[in-house]
């Protein structure tokens, strides 16, 4: 989110036998850290839909029942994809945080060249971030290849 929250999370790469990983315990329980509750995850196929559309000639009330349909989709925990922006575009967020002397030029270049990890959303199990909000890790479509998860940049956004 800020330069000084940047060795504030990691991303881990596992390839290898699942049978292999251990679970180990929270290292400590305060008011304000407290672990995460573990879920069973289910794979899920579905289609996102990014918040600008560029090169539509959209009328007014299409435009509405556009973003009502994006809209309904709840919660947004999901991999890859399109991010839900709540407050602006995440990927143009990401690097002007990353270049803020020279952001302007670089926004739109770089925009095409981030790719959403994964984002989890505020939801009724006992996660909120910040006021109702979501994270997103974010990262380099070249890294991703070369799974380079060590440069995975993070965002939150709430409302």
């Amino acid at each position: 989110m800020d330069k000084e929250d940047e060795e504030s999370f990691q991303v881990y790469y596992f390839d290898g036998d699942a049978r292999e990983l251990a679970r180990t315990p929270y290292p400590e329980i305060t008011e304000d850290y407290f672990p995460i509750p573990t879920y069973k995850i289910i794979f899920t196929e579905i289609v996102t839909f990014p918040e600008e559309l560029n090169g539509l000639d959209l009328t007014e009330d299409e435009l509405y029942n556009y973003y009502e349909f994006r809209e309904s989709s709840q919660p947004r925990h999901y991999m890859f994809g399109e991010p839900f922006n709540i407050q602006n575009n995440v990927f143009e967020e990401i690097i002007y945080y990353e270049n803020e002397a020279e952001a302007d030029g670089k926004i739109k270049l770089r925009n095409k060249e981030l790719v959403l990890l994964f984002q989890m959303d505020s939801d009724d199990l006992n996660v909120m971030w910040g006021d109702s909000g979501t994270i997103y890790f974010c990262i380099d479509k070249k890294d991703l290849e070369n799974k380079t998860f060590s440069k995975t940049k993070f965002t939150l956004q709430c409302y």
